[in-house]
């Protein structure tokens, strides 16, 4: 019986990885060439972030200047790559955190430096006349 349980464990990313064969065949088959291959790099790139989360940063860096040149609307609020990297950014590092049991430290040498500069954009916020160009801001 235990001979089956470490079989079966062992198994299972063989089929994993059946399954993304399956599903990247399916996109590149039944979608548009130019969907899929968007798609296949969204991919490549999340999982490319979730096994090495700094490479998101270099990313964020090339997103930046890019990021407006396709947006998607949610709500009153558009969203662009930059937005896009950063929240995949900053998901990575909170499942690699928790994946590894490592503490979030939030002594870090730029703790405060960040918190001001985040207080004092909520407080110019409050006095802005658009709150939904504000959100993006």
């Amino acid at each position: 019986m235990k001979h089956l349980a470490t079989r079966l464990q062992q198994s299972i990313p063989n089929v994993l990885w059946g399954g993304v064969i399956l599903a990247e065949a399916a996109v590149l088959a039944f979608l548009p060439l130019t969907t899929a291959t968007l798609l296949l790099a969204a991919a490549a790139v999340v999982l490319l972030t979730l096994i090495r989360p700094h490479y998101a940063l270099y990313a964020l860096a090339l997103a930046i200047p890019f990021g407006s040149l396709r947006e998607f609307a949610l709500g009153p609020v558009s969203l662009g790559g930059a937005e896009a990297m950063a929240l995949l950014v900053v998901a990575a590092w909170l499942l690699r955190c928790l994946a590894l049991r490592e503490p979030i430290r939030w002594r870090a040498p730029l703790t405060w430096a960040l918190a001001l500069f985040l207080f004092v954009g909520l407080v110019s916020a409050l006095g802005a006349l658009s709150l939904a160009h504000t959100a993006k801001e």
